[in-house]
């Protein structure tokens, strides 16, 4: 729906109340809070009969900011011009009370366990067949390191450690890849 901006202003902000109230509470019913919960209002605003739109804040002064911003992006703009409003946004954003705890994995020493090693296969890396170790992503531990070439997998992702790479694995299981100079 395209809106003349000029409208009071207290019936655009009647049309974020739904969008606030649902973002609240699919939030709420993921444990954050509502003390937790906040609030950002955007407008896509236009000069009438433009084909693009410019994403503002709104708040009271949002009609002063599209102008501004369509000066800064475009070197000029046009204040006694009729201003439309083609879409509303709301972010909603929740902070939970409490951190999140991470699971360490324990620590493994620098060695790939041999229970990781699911197979060792010929890959391809510049044209040549290379003897390749096929790692179980969820047996490696902390402190593992990968030297390339080696293909870890996984569930949802395969990751392939070229020769002229090592990886290792954090505390957390993230694999951190580091190219060899």
């Amino acid at each position: 729906m395209i809106y003349p901006a000029e409208r009071p202003i207290a019936e655009i902000e009647a049309l974020y109340r739904p969008l606030a109230d649902q973002g609240q509470a699919d939030l709420i019913r993921e444990g954050v809070a509502e003390t937790g919960i906040r609030l950002e209002h955007y407008a896509d605003m236009r000069y009438k009969g433009q084909s693009y739109e410019i994403m503002v804040p709104f708040d009271r002064r949002f009609i002063d900011r599209f102008h501004e911003t369509h000066k800064t992006l475009y070197g000029f703009s046009s204040p006694d011009y009729p201003v439309e409003v083609v879409n509303i946004r709301i972010r909603v954003i929740g902070t939970p009370d409490e951190k999140p705890a991470f699971e360490q994995l324990p620590a493994g020493g620098e060695s790939v366990p041999k229970m990781a090693v699911l197979a060792k296969r010929p890959v391809i890396f510049d044209q040549e067949g290379v003897e390749t170790p096929i790692l179980d992503r969820g047996r490696l531990l902390s402190e593992n390191r990968i030297p390339g070439p080696a293909v870890i997998t996984e569930y949802s992702s395969t990751i392939v450690i070229p020769p002229f790479a090592e990886a290792r694995v954090d505390e957390f299981g993230n694999i951190i890849i580091n190219l060899l100079p």
